[in-house]
């Protein structure tokens, strides 16, 4: 997920989908901190530390951050409902990102706002989200078996209601 050469949004969607399956939340989230916070090898030159941070630390910076954001677009409830969580993160926010990049505290910010309401209801007014993918269908629906449907697709319908709703 955090690897720079390839950035794959489907197996982070799908990662998001399916974490609690793994990792509880809290640990999750502090995991992606204490990569974020990661430090340069010892024994480092003044050139190698200026390479470390331009080359390896700052793109693993704001690959942690994009993936906390599109955490909070996946999951949108969880960051409103769970105080703890919240608070956690923009604590996160206020102490380390603000310092190493600036320029991403807005997103962030902009990510955790509460949604839009419908002055004229009481109901949560829902903007159309372009994100939201079409199905993988398989091939021939006659012959329908577990091995023809996409796995991002199993992903998708195994999320995180369902695998609460099945704990009981």
């Amino acid at each position: 997920m955090l690897f720079g050469l390839f950035p794959d949004d489907e197996f982070d969607a799908a990662f998001f989908l399916t974490s609690l399956s793994f990792v509880d939340n809290a640990s999750l989230l502090g995991l992606l901190i204490a990569r974020f916070r990661i430090e340069s090898p010892p024994n480092l030159t003044i050139t190698e530390i200026e390479f470390f941070e331009d080359k390896k630390l700052r793109p693993l910076q704001r690959r942690v951050v994009s993936a906390i954001i599109q955490w909070i677009h996946a999951d949108t409830e969880l960051f409103q409902n769970d105080e703890s969580l919240r608070k956690t993160l923009l604590d996160f926010v206020t102490k380390d990102v603000k310092q190493h990049l600036p320029s991403a505290v807005p997103h962030i910010e902009s990510a955790l706002a509460p949604p839009a309401r419908d002055p004229k209801s009481s109901t949560l007014k829902r903007e159309k989200d372009d994100r939201i993918p079409a199905p993988i269908l398989p091939k021939s629906l006659r012959s329908l078996t577990v091995m023809s449907l996409d796995p991002l697709e199993i992903a998708r319908h195994v999320s995180k209601p369902f695998f609460l709703s099945s704990l009981g």
